[in-house]
């Protein structure tokens, strides 16, 4: 989000940008992988379904699923059909409709970066 979206600029932005970054507590690691989604995964598969589904829409009116196909029980059977991937962070699910420590810290540094440009 911050240095993709400050990149183009020059100067102080683009600097600012990456300080914004290397300010985030992040510890590089973290284990991240990205596994075949399981029944056990619906509720997270659902959320982030749900969640993009109204972003797209919001954004410009499209409705990107019929009537039902977000409904848990078909999400599970697709799951279970491996029609679908998860990513992980430290066995954590990634994308379950709640914003993470890392996007909480981009948020509150893009904010304050924007508050003084």
């Amino acid at each position: 989000m911050s240095i993709r979206a400050h990149a183009g600029r020059s100067g102080a932005r683009r600097h600012a940008a990456i300080q914004l970054v290397g300010r985030l507590n992040y510890d590089a690691a973290r284990v991240a992988s990205i596994r075949q989604a399981t029944g056990d995964d619906t509720r997270a598969l659902v959320e982030t379904l749900t969640e993009a589904a109204s972003w797209v829409e919001r954004l410009d009116g499209t409705t990107m699923w019929v009537e039902g196909e977000l409904e848990e029980q078909r999400v599970r059977s697709e799951a279970e059909a491996g029609l679908f991937v998860v990513a992980e962070i430290d066995g954590q699910v990634v994308g379950n409709g709640q914003p993470g420590g890392i996007t909480r810290q981009l948020r509150e540094e893009f904010h304050r970066f924007s508050a003084f440009s």
